[in-house]
């Protein structure tokens, strides 16, 4: 219960107020931990409709496997890069940092820091948390060294923001239908707002917090279909000047 109540009450304390220019919609697809076929099927999907997508990568998971599902590689990580998709922060040792101190927290963020520069990646400007568990303290942590960190909150973005607790709607085939991503777009379009979807790995047996390729492409044709950019989150934040 203390940790729901810390999410919660972090929505309202230690925000970092933004508004987006222009209220024109965008669609941006981020797949959380980087998994080996998101990093692959996944980017050509959204690559197809000419747009990029951001990937919050843990260092720590680098070649590891979850059962039948395997994390990107450093090589992965580096072709998305070279194609133009966004290597964002999702810590190291993917850990739920509202049980973490402060000095623990700093110490996971610096160690996914030192594998993206061994592995010849950019510095990450951008950040998710970690099972989206967020608090108020946590917020401060992240907020003092990245331009933007997504939580998961099941909403649209705009057209004020808090650039430390962006919203997202998660991109689960156990969750979401193609009737409910429709609905989403045309939102998004109507109210000129940013949304985020989330979603992990990509694949024909998705766990409960994945999608499936066929889904994925709906979302990506959708936003494609109703003229909207498909922009990774650093993009679209240039785009909106925030």
């Amino acid at each position: 219960m203390k940790g729901k109540f810390e999410r919660r009450l972090a929505r309202y304390l230690n925000r970092s107020s933004a508004e987006l220019t222009g209220h024109t919609a965008v669609v941006t697809f981020t797949f959380d931990d980087a998994f080996s076929r998101a990093c692959g099927v996944g980017a050509e999907i959204v690559e197809k409709a000419g747009g990029r997508a951001t990937y919050y990568v843990c260092g720590g998971l680098d070649h590891m496997r979850s059962g039948d599902r395997k994390y990107h590689s450093a090589a992965d990580l580096r072709r998305l890069q070279a194609s133009g998709h966004e290597i964002a922060c999702h810590g190291f040792a993917h850990l739920n940092y509202q049980e973490a101190s402060s000095d623990d927290i700093r110490r996971d963020l610096e160690l996914n820091g030192h594998y993206l520069e061994e592995n010849g990646i950019a510095a990450a400007r951008n950040f998710a948390y970690p099972y989206g568990c967020v608090s108020a303290r946590v917020k401060k942590v992240c907020k003092d060294r990245f331009h933007s960190a997504r939580g998961v909150q099941n909403a649209l973005n705009g057209p004020k923001v808090d650039m430390s607790l962006l919203k997202a709607v998660p991109l689960y085939s156990s969750r979401v239908s193609t009737d409910d991503v429709a609905a989403l777009v045309s939102q998004a379009k109507h109210t000129g707002s940013w949304l985020i979807f989330f979603g992990h790995d990509v694949t024909n047996e998705p766990s409960p917090f994945d999608m499936t390729a066929e889904l994925l492409s709906f979302a990506v044709s959708a936003a494609a279909a109703s003229d909207l950019p498909i922009l990774s989150v650093d993009q679209a934040l240039e785009h909106y000047r925030v």
